[in-house]
């Protein structure tokens, strides 16, 4: 059994910069089309998450090639469960479905494009998430919300 320092220091970590409650949308890898011919995701219920929010520097963004990109970008923590079914990113579930969204408290959509850490089976992950433009359009099963819910 290995040693867990995040555990250790999670106190202090919430001292500094508290969790924050949002909700985590899993893309379903499907997409439906409007009358127009617009298409929406198509995502999953939410679950509960408890994340962080953390800027990214300058040298960060250009390690994920993202240098071009005029956007508000950040590292989120975010507490997950080690089942590989429940992860928030497409390389640990089937038909690689990705662009999952995490809803935080002021209700912003935060698009999730790249895993930074994984540390999954100790219950955490680092992700680098874009900021989403208010009103996206996202259609989440079993509600019948068109907006951004």
């Amino acid at each position: 059994m290995g040693l867990n320092l995040h555990k250790i220091v999670r106190g202090t970590i919430n001292a500094v910069n508290r969790d924050i409650p949002c909700e985590l949308y899993r893309s379903t890898g499907r997409f439906e089309r409007d009358m127009d011919g617009e298409v929406t995701a198509v995502y999953e219920s939410p679950v509960s998450v408890k994340c962080q929010f953390q800027s990214l520097s300058a040298n960060d963004i250009r390690q994920f090639e993202a240098l071009e990109t005029m956007t508000i970008t950040r590292r989120i923590y975010l507490y997950a469960s080690g089942d590989p079914s429940k992860r928030p990113w497409a390389q640990w579930r089937p038909l690689g479905r990705a662009g999952d969204v995490i809803k935080d408290h002021q209700s912003n959509l935060w698009t999730v494009g790249s895993v930074i850490e994984d540390f999954s089976n100790e219950g955490w992950v680092c992700l680098m998430c874009t900021l989403q433009p208010t009103g996206t359009p996202m259609i989440v099963e079993g509600d019948s919300c068109d907006d951004a819910c």
